[in-house]
């Protein structure tokens, strides 16, 4: 199902000052000046803890990968598919590996799960998340447009893309804590 939403990126452009630049998987050049020119950035690594996260130790972070009490958000042993304030009030509740201090993922920090290396149909994202099935729809991050409050921002795990589109859509949700 199309949804009204804005797209604005395709790229992977992380290099601001409050995240390090990775690698994106970009090897070919598309266009002078992209990614597949420069292949630059600092390798991605993520490991499995083996109790339902993913340690980022690019960015410091835990990614939630295990779904299996979705405390009454969806269905346990998927990703929840709910609306914007839904998913921050289900990112607050869970209880995952002994931490509570879970929230959604800045647009950054989301987006930098992308591995432009991979094709399309996706799944566009590190091996280690196996949890990531559901990539016919967007996940949420934390971060508004700031053209409008009713607006937030998400990233397609199928395409790689980022868009801004309505709180009230109902999509899938990864939380994450900082380490």
């Amino acid at each position: 199902m199309f949804k009204s939403m804005i797209i604005v990126s395709v790229m992977a452009v992380l290099a601001l000052a409050d995240l390090p630049l990775g690698k994106t998987g970009q090897i070919i050049e598309y266009q002078a000046g992209d990614d597949g020119t420069y292949k630059v950035g600092r390798e991605r690594s993520y490991s499995d803890n083996g109790n339902g996260t993913i340690n980022d130790a690019m960015l410091n972070l835990m990614w939630q990968n295990d779904y299996s009490d979705n405390k009454g958000y969806g269905t346990n042993g998927t990703a929840p598919k709910i609306n914007h304030a839904d998913a921050i009030s289900y990112c607050s509740a869970i209880d995952l590996a002994g931490y509570t201090n879970w929230r959604l993922p800045s647009r950054r920090e989301l987006q930098s799960l992308v591995d432009y290396s991979k094709p399309y149909p996706g799944p566009v994202i590190a091996d280690v998340f196996v949890s990531t099935t559901q990539t016919d729809d967007w996940y949420w991050t934390g971060t508004d447009f700031s053209a409008d409050t009713t607006v937030a921002w998400g990233v397609d795990f199928d395409y790689g893309v980022v868009g801004a589109y309505f709180k009230s859509y109902s999509d899938y949700v990864r939380c994450v804590r900082g380490n």
